[in-house]
Formats: structure tokens, sequence, C-alpha cells
């Protein structure tokens, strides 16, 4: 009977178990090797990096100092120049910011355009907003855990 089963099969079952074991086969693709890739920094957290940086060098400092509100009455620290060197640093930040913070960025850029002017002219004073100033920074520092 094993005669007419390696006959008819073209093998015996003697010889399949003296047989090592067959490696994988090539049609087969490898497995992709498996190599630690560092991580990307987190996009929220390096931007809020940048904009807390060193204290006294950090683009957020610098602009909310050039700002003084003090009993609800408004004023300026620095020249417009200086607010628009640290204005240019901060929409630098916002290109390269996760959405939540590039809103907020976005909008206190526009904010600091506007305490420019004003800085610049008393005519154009009165467009500044120094509650959204406020509330706009408040909102900047608790999405960066400030």
């Amino acid at each position: 009977m094993a005669l007419a089963l390696m006959l008819l099969t073209g093998c015996s079952s003697a010889t399949e178990e003296a047989l090592p074991a067959a490696a994988p086969s090539d049609s087969f693709p490898a497995a992709p090797s498996v190599t630690p890739v560092a991580s990307a920094k987190d996009p929220l957290e390096e931007s809020c990096r940048k904009l807390a940086g060193p204290e006294s060098k950090a683009p957020l400092s610098q602009a909310i100092y050039f700002v003084r509100i003090q009993e609800g009455i408004y004023g300026f620290n620095a020249p417009p120049e200086s607010a628009r060197t640290v204005a240019m640093q901060i929409r630098s930040i916002a290109a390269t910011a996760p959405e939540g913070l590039k809103v907020h960025l976005e909008e206190f850029i526009l904010s600091l355009g506007t305490a420019i002017s004003a800085a610049e002219s008393p005519d154009a004073a009165s467009g500044f907003d120094m509650f959204a100033w406020q509330s706009t920074i408040a909102d900047i520092q608790a999405t960066c855990g400030l």
C-alpha cells in the first residue's frame, strides 16, 4: 500500500520525515526590519517652547511687555519698531503652529498690530481693545500651559 501511495503522490512518508523543515520561501517578502525612529516633537509643545523661550528673549513676553495696562489705562513700554520685530517672530511661529494655537496667535498678531498703530498715532488708539488683548494672551497661555 505504501508503494501505491508513493507512486500515486510521488513521495513517501519516510522521506518527508527525514527531510529538515524547509526554510521560508523566497516568494514571501521578508518582514520589514523595525528600526527605532526618533519621534518628532509635539507641534504644540514645540510652538509653545518657541513662544515662551528664555524668559527675557521670549517673543510672547516681549509682546506682553510692549503694552502696559494699569488701572484700566494702557500705554506702551517699547518703540513700535521693537514690537514689529516681535510680531514677525510670532508670525513665524504661527506659520508652523498647530491649528488651535495658530488661531490664537493670529488674533494676537492682529491685536499687536493695532497696539503698534496706537503707539505710533494717538488717532489709531481708539482701535486698540485692551480687554481683547488680555483675553488673547490668556488663551495663548492656557493653550500652552504657561
